[in-house]
C-alpha cells in the first residue's frame, strides 16, 4: 500500500565564518587591447564562480564575456582569499570584483576623457565595449582605444584592486553577545513523497525549492545549484549512511557498493526551482550566495512529508526502509495496546 504526504521546511543560512576576518582581495588588469584579467584566490568547485565573477566584471567595465578571463585559485599569482565555503563567494568575492572593476573603470574613463579632449570623465559611460558621453552620444570611443591610449600614450595601464570583508565579532566574555553573521540567505522547500508501507521505501515524487539569494546574477547557474542541492539532500535524507565496525575501528560503508548515493532515478518526477529577487544593499548588483541553502532544507522537508504520510516523525537520518518499517511496527504496537486498554 502506498501512502502520500506533503512536508515543508524553511531555513536561514549565514554567509561567512563567524568571529574572524573574512576578507577577499581582488586584482583586475585591463590590457591595451581592452581584454580584462580578473585575479582572485577563490576556487570554482563546480558552482560556476568563474562565470558569474566574469559577469560582474563585464557589467561593471562595460565589456563582453569573451573579453574577460578569470584567474582563480593559483596562490602564486592571485591575492589572498578566505576560501570557497560558507556560501560566501557570490556575495564577498563578487563584491570584491565589482569594487576592483570600479577602480579600473574610473581610470579607464579618465583616460578616455583625455583622449576625447574632455575636461572631466563625469559624464562618460561604458556599455558593450563602447565609451560615450551621455548627452552627446556622438562623442565616443571604444574601450580598446581608451585602454591602448592609457597604456601606450599616458603610460598608465588600466588596473584596479579592492578588498572586501564582512563584519563579525567573537562573543564577549561578560555577556556572550556578538555580531556572529552579517548576512543571511533564506529558503523554503516543499516535498511530496510516496511511502510504501509494505517495503518501507520512500520516493520523492514532487519537489519545490525557492531561495531568497538577493538578485539573481545567472539564473541557469542558480537553477543547477538548486537542483544539485535537492539531489544531495535526498541522499542525505534517505540513503547516505556511514556505518563503522567499532571493534576493528574501521568503516563498513567505504565504497559506493555499500554507501548509497542518489542517482537520476531517485530525483523527483517534478522538480520546480525558483528565487525571490530581493536585492541586497551590499552585494554586487544586489546578489547573495545560494550554495549550501540549496541542500539544507531538503531533509526536514522530506521528513515532514513522511510524517504527514504515515504519522511518524523521524529525528535521525537517513530515513531508510528498515527504519520506516520498524517505526510502523512500533506504531502498530502502540495502537494495539491502546485498543486493548480501552
Amino acid at each position: 500500500m502506498i501512502k502520500r504526504g506533503v512536508g515543508m521546511a524553511t531555513m536561514m543560512y549565514p554567509m561567512d565564518p563567524s568571529g574572524s576576518a573574512n576578507s577577499t582581495a581582488v586584482y583586475v588588469r585591463m590590457n591595451y587591447d581592452g581584454t580584462v584579467v580578473v585575479y582572485t584566490g577563490t576556487t570554482d568547485v563546480g558552482q560556476g564562480s568563474d562565470t558569474f565573477l566574469a559577469q560582474i566584471a563585464g557589467e561593471t567595465l562595460g565589456v563582453g564575456m569573451d573579453d574577460i578571463r578569470v584567474i582563480s585559485s593559483d596562490t602564486l599569482y592571485t591575492p589572498f582569499d578566505e576560501g570557497t565555503g560558507s556560501s560566501r563567494v557570490m556575495f564577498i568575492v563578487g563584491r570584491g570584483v565589482k569594487d576592483a572593476c570600479e577602480v579600473a573603470r574610473k581610470r579607464l574613463l579618465e583616460a578616455a576623457a583625455l583622449k576625447l579632449g574632455l575636461p572631466k570623465a563625469a559624464n562618460l559611460h561604458t556599455r558593450e565595449g563602447e565609451i560615450f558621453y551621455d548627452t552627446y552620444p556622438d562623442i565616443r570611443t571604444t574601450v580598446k582605444e581608451a585602454a591602448s591610449y592609457a597604456q601606450m600614450v599616458l603610460g598608465a595601464p588600466i588596473q584596479g584592486e579592492a578588498t572586501y570583508t564582512t563584519i563579525s565579532t567573537v562573543p564577549r566574555e561578560e555577556d556572550g553577545h556578538a555580531l556572529i553573521f552579517e548576512k543571511h540567505i533564506f529558503a523554503t522547500h516543499i516535498a511530496e513523497v510516496e511511502v510504501d508501507i509494505d517495503t518501507g521505501i520512500v520516493r520523492v515524487t514532487k519537489y519545490v525549492a525557492v531561495t531568497d539569494c538577493g538578485r539573481t546574477v545567472n539564473p541557469l547557474l542558480l537553477e543547477g545549484q538548486q537542483e544539485g542541492g535537492v539531489g544531495q539532500g535526498i541522499g542525505y535524507a534517505l540513503m547516505e549512511q556511514m556505518l563503522e565496525d567499532s571493534e576493528n575501528a574501521k568503516l563498513v560503508t567505504y565504497t559506493f557498493a555499500d554507501y548509497h548515493i542518489p542517482t537520476v532515478c531517485d530525483m523527483p518526477e517534478v522538480l520546480i526551482t525558483d528565487s525571490v529577487d530581493i536585492p541586497d544593499t551590499d552585494g554586487a548588483y544586489g546578489a547573495k550566495g545560494a550554495s549550501e541553502p540549496a541542500s539544507v532544507p531538503v531533509a526536514p522537508a522530506i521528513a515532514n512529508a513522511i510524517a504527514d504520510a504515515i504519522g511518524v516523525l523521524f529525528d535521525t537520518l537517513p530515513i531508510t526502509p528498515e527504519k520506516v518499517l520498524f517505526a510502523l511496527m512500533e506504531k502498530e504496537k502502540v495502537l494495539s495496546g491502546s485498543k486493548r486498554n480501552q
